[in-house]
């Protein structure tokens, strides 16, 4: 059969849809938060890193050196009594004055520092005399230790206590109380085969308080020369 006056229809070619191109934004966003996250990690490290080492500043021990006698407390300009043959030296205020007769000591007295001290005489006249603050005792040479010489001294009948301390050149001292005519306090030590002895008056007293303190410096200020 022929085909004659048969028209062939031809079908329209649907058009071809265009591919859309893939966008680089999200990637760009993954960059950009990648780059973020590290700059955050690295800036919390570092920051972690100087409070450490903040923390091992602060826990450091700080050393304060402690002032020596000779530039604390007003005593620089003090006057210095020193004794090369005995080994012994320390500082006392300029206005006081030194004795070298006194008689504290059964042992014998190396010097005595004398403190001025107001007095009132018959007439209610106020004048000044020199009382006793402190009295250095001439060394004993002793093989014993300083407790045993102690016992078999004439210091074991007093009263007082004895009282463990350190208060002369940093060393051991025993402190021997007695209250008789004045209450007085001994304090003994042993030094290269010597006992020392040092005594002053524990009932001074003035308003100020700066007998008893000057006390404490001179006993601050003893040391061994030998």
């Amino acid at each position: 059969m022929d085909n004659v006056g048969v028209q062939s229809i031809e079908q329209p070619i649907a058009p071809v849809p265009p591919v859309p191109k893939k966008s680089n934004g999200l990637v760009w966003v993954l960059v950009v938060l990648v780059v973020f996250l590290s700059a955050v990690t690295v800036f919390f490290l570092w920051q972690n890193m100087q409070l450490r080492q903040q923390l091992a500043v602060m826990v450091q021990p700080v050393v304060t050196p402690s002032p020596s006698p000779s530039d604390s407390d007003g005593i620089a300009d003090w006057k210095t009594y020193k004794n090369d043959v005995l080994g012994i030296e320390f500082k006392y205020p300029p206005e006081y004055s030194l004795d070298y007769s006194s008689n504290s000591f059964k042992e014998g007295d190396t010097v005595s520092i004398l403190v001025p001290a107001p007095i009132k005489n018959a007439g209610g006249k106020v004048g000044e005399t020199n009382i006793i603050l402190l009295t250095v005792a001439k060394p004993v040479l002793s093989s014993l230790s300083l407790v045993e010489w102690l016992k078999g001294s004439v210091y074991s009948s007093y009263p007082g206590k004895f009282v463990v301390n350190k208060r002369l050149a940093g060393q051991d001292t025993v402190d021997v109380f007695d209250c008789g005519e004045g209450c007085f306090t001994y304090l003994f030590t042993k030094h290269e085969e010597k006992v020392y002895g040092v005594v002053y008056r524990s009932d001074v007293y003035d308003e100020k308080g700066l007998l008893q303190k000057n006390i404490d410096q001179i006993l601050s200020t003893f040391k061994f020369t030998e």
